[in-house]
């Protein structure tokens, strides 16, 4: 039984990256700056953000005048940086471009915002603001980048490629249902082992009940990568094997009592 309830929970989440998102050059000097659309289509309907990583090519220009937002179909916006290092030594990082994934905590290279480094940047880095304002979000449909170049004399910087990789879970409404659906098949299963003594002395036919229940869910997390899309089939899948399990010719001896 635990290990469905852990499938169940691992299938909820599925974590996409989109595909690279074409970009272009950004102006030096210019703080009205550009910006760039990409449409996310990676995850299942009536799905939300649970998390988000963005990753960032770019080359040429200098890092330390770079000021960058993240705006999700929804409206939300997150700085993803704001001319890195400039607070550190007062001039920035004087490196010319970078291939980063920016995150919400936990990155080895620290906060972006901290950088000073003269070289091309690449790893991990923790963004300016905080990406879990992304969650609740819808996942799919049009996301916005936004760039600008702060300060003249740097050269041009040119975004080659981005893109999003999101962690996505069903509405809360359906995560509740699907938890009803599994709650009300436990209490079931325990009403039918409470009620019939044949049962609490062969544990054989209980168990096997589940085992039923367990194989719905595997063979659903087979055919589907994300049980997200099929949420109600998750449920009512486990149900019926259950409800046809009570009625095989195994339990035909006797009546449990469920009141």
């Amino acid at each position: 039984m635990k290990t469905t309830a852990v499938m169940i929970l691992m299938a909820l989440a599925a974590s996409v990256q989109a595909s690279l998102y074409t970009a272009g050059s950004i102006p030096d000097g210019n703080p009205t700056g550009v910006s760039f659309a990409g449409t996310y289509d990676q995850a299942a309907a009536d799905t939300t953000v649970s998390s988000l990583t963005i990753s960032l090519n770019i080359s040429g220009g200098y890092n330390g005048d770079l000021y960058a937002y993240l705006v999700a179909p929804n409206g939300t916006l997150v700085v993803l940086m704001n001319q890195p290092g400039l607070g550190v030594n007062g001039f920035g990082a004087s490196g010319a471009g970078m291939n980063i994934t920016l995150q919400d905590i936990g990155a080895a290279n620290g906060n972006v915002q901290n950088e000073t480094s003269s070289s091309v940047l690449s790893g991990n880095y923790n963004a300016a603001g905080s990406l879990s304002g992304f969650n609740g979000s819808v996942a799919d449909g049009s996301w916005r980048l936004f760039f600008a170049d702060m300060s003249n004399g740097g050269g041009t910087s040119t975004l080659n490629s981005w893109s999003l990789d999101i962690t996505a879970v069903p509405e809360p409404a359906n995560v509740a249902m699907i938890f009803f659906g599994a709650g009300f098949i436990g209490f079931i299963g325990f009403r039918f082992y409470r009620g019939s003594k044949k049962v609490r002395r062969q544990a054989a036919p209980f168990a096997a009940m589940f085992d039923h229940i367990q194989q719905g869910v595997e063979q659903l997390s087979i055919r589907h990568a994300n049980i997200a899309t099929l949420p109600w089939q998750a449920v009512s899948n486990a149900l019926i094997l259950t409800l046809g399990y009570l009625h095989s010719p195994q339990l035909t001896e006797f009546t449990p009592k469920i009141h």
